[in-house]
Parts: C-alpha cells; structure tokens; sequence
C-alpha cells in the first residue's frame, strides 16, 4: 500500500467502530446486570439484618420512629435504598437495547455515537428495535429512567416541576414505611418484572441473530443461560 493511502487510515476512528459493534455493547450490559444482581441481593441481606436488629428494640414503633432519638445514627444510614440496583440495571438494560439497534442498523456505525442512541429513555430504546412491553413493564421502565437520571445519583430532580412530577415514582408512602421497617422488600416485584423483561430482551436478540446470520452472535448464546431465571 501506498505510504499516502496507508497515512490516511484513522486508527482511532477505526478502533471506536470495533469497540462500538453489538457485542461489546451485550457484554457491557451483561457485566452490568451482573453486578446490578449482586448490589440487590446484598441489599436483600442487609434489609433482613436490620429489621432483625430494629424487631430487637424495645418499643420500637414505625410511627414514632423519627422521635427516636438512637434511630438515626442505629438505623438510618443502614437501611438499603436499592437505588444503584435501579442505576445497574438502567445501564444494563440500556447497553443491551442500543447494541440490538446497531445490529438492525449496522450503516450507522461511525466515529462517533449515533444521535438516536443518545438517550437514557428505555421505553423509546425499546420501541425503536421492536421489543414490545407491556403496561406494568412500562411503569416499572419509567421508574428506572428516573433513577437513571437522577434520584440514583442526586437527591432532586432537574427541577422543582419534575421533582415533583416523580417523586411518588420512588418515594411513595408505602415504599417509605417498608423501607423505614424494613419488614418486607418494595422493590421485590420490581425485580421480579425487571428479570422477566431481560429474559424476553435476550431471547428476541437471540432469535434474531439467527434468524438473521449478519452478525456473530456467539457471544450472547454462550450468556443466554445465565439469564434464565427461576
């Protein structure tokens, strides 16, 4: 080759196309959901430690708790809030669904990110490569995308309107009183509808590649198993 023709090859634009292809996108989001799993089930554990130290103290009253004058420093800071599983599982669930677009859309790869992946909004992601959800998936999907953008990683929203708009989406009455006791998990049927929708997610990729041998999908067969879930 040509000392002109090899001078013009852009290593770096070459090597973002490689990193960009869909299963580095699946195995980010794989590595996600993995350590979003092992945050909630540590979560799990941490919840049933307190309220077995909370059912240990005397006159311990839900209601009265915030008067408790040792509730705070005993308690407060360990009760678990699930909010990075929510953060994990966003990311994951997102790499998953941008990776299945570029598979359906291998023109865009380029330079740089494509603008229709230039978003954090999953039910859209969703939408645009075909992976349908139902009305309680979509609830619990909207719920996700407020963590992602903010409650997962700030105290307040972008601004009062929308702090206020979705406030109930995380911090209802009754996910209060079931965290502050921590009798019982609230974030329980979540999970249990998050881990059902990734099984459906993976399945349709699978069954896309191949049904459609474009693309190397040799990566996600041998993760499938893992997301099968009892």
């Amino acid at each position: 080759m040509p000392d002109n023709e090899q001078s013009s090859i852009n290593y770096k634009d070459l090597g973002y196309i490689l990193s960009s292809t869909p299963n580095n996108w699946w195995q980010f989001g794989f590595y996600l959901f993995q350590e979003a799993d092992d945050i909630y089930k540590l979560n799990e554990r941490r919840r049933k430690i307190v309220y077995k130290r909370i059912q240990n103290t005397p006159n311990f009253d839900y209601y009265t708790a915030f008067d408790l004058a040792n509730f705070a420093t005993k308690f407060s800071f360990q009760i678990p809030r699930f909010s990075i599983y929510y953060l994990l599982i966003g990311y994951s669930l997102e790499n998953w669904l941008k990776g299945f677009y570029i598979l359906k859309n291998t023109k865009i790869l380029s330079s740089q990110l494509s603008k229709n992946l230039s978003t954090h909004d999953l039910i859209n992601l969703s939408g645009s490569v075909n992976f349908k959800i139902n009305k309680t998936e979509k609830e619990v999907l909207k719920r996700i995308i407020v963590y992602v953008r903010s409650y997962a990683k700030y105290p307040v929203e972008i601004n009062s309107t929308k702090h206020f708009e979705n406030i109930d989406l995380i911090w209802s009455p009754t996910v209060l009183e079931a965290l502050i006791n921590c009798k019982e998990n609230p974030y329980k049927n979540d999970k249990e509808i998050i881990d059902k929708a990734c099984t459906r997610l993976t399945q349709q990729i699978n069954n896309y590649c191949e049904k459609n041998p474009v693309y190397n999908s040799d990566f996600f067969e041998s993760k499938i198993q893992y997301l099968e879930f009892e």
